[in-house]
């Protein structure tokens, strides 16, 4: 004998079904037809992420020329403050060269003012030094004289310094009395030994080429002359 099946009739689970399946069949269409908007979307978020890259490249790049500039800055202080300390120093250095030069002058003169002294008895002409001024036509003159004796007697006197030379094609005899800026007193005092400096002016022109000194003890004793060529 046939079953009789009889089934519950849900309408609304058709209904789901259908609107589900709507919905999935809407969404799938969506995301075809829109998928180069995703793409799209994917393509700007890596292009900000490589534009942030960059502008964060560029950001330490700029820092860094900045550090650069900084050090080229201080180099070149650096460099333009050893450059003029190596020329001070420089100049100490030739000072210092021209200080000793003249002390070791100044050694030899006397050592030759020693042994002159041994070897001479009485008031004598030691030598006659001329050299160069700061100054133009000015000279610096040094007259050394020495005086050796067994009582340790002082000597007195005068002296006179005479400048020949030609001027003009003419001979011309100079005392220096006349070349000074100043009146001048020529005596002196000596005991063993005297160094007597003066400052000169020479007119232009005149091109000197001997210099004459004669001292005058006043004790009496003879005078005393000697002639030497311009060291110059």
């Amino acid at each position: 004998m046939p079953r009789l099946v009889i089934k519950t009739h849900r309408p609304w689970q058709s209904i789901i079904a259908v609107i589900t399946l709507s919905v999935l069949i809407a969404l799938i269409t969506w995301l075809l037809l829109d998928s180069s908007y995703w793409s799209s979307l994917l393509k700007n978020n890596n292009n900000n992420n490589d534009t942030r890259s960059v502008l964060e490249a560029n950001h330490q790049l700029e820092k860094q020329n900045s550090e650069l500039n900084d050090r080229i800055i201080m180099l070149e202080q650096t460099t333009r403050l050893d450059k003029e300390t190596a020329v001070l120093l420089q100049k100490d250095m030739i000072a210092l060269q021209d200080q000793i030069y003249k002390l070791k002058r100044e050694l030899e003169f006397y050592q030759g003012v020693m042994d002159s002294a041994r070897k001479t008895v009485g008031l004598d002409i030691h030598g006659l030094f001329i050299e160069p001024s700061s100054r133009k036509n000015w000279y610096l003159l040094k007259l050394v004289l020495t005086h050796v004796s067994k009582n340790d007697t002082v000597m007195k006197g005068s002296f006179a310094v005479t400048i020949e030379g030609v001027s003009n094609g003419q001979r011309q005899q100079l005392d220096l009395a006349s070349l000074l800026d100043k009146k001048t007193d020529f005596g002196f005092e000596i005991k063993s030994f005297k160094r007597l400096e003066y400052e000169f002016q020479l007119a232009d022109g005149f091109v000197a080429d001997h210099v004459m000194v004669q001292i005058r003890p006043t004790s009496g004793e003879p005078a005393i002359s000697k002639t030497y060529d311009w060291p110059l």
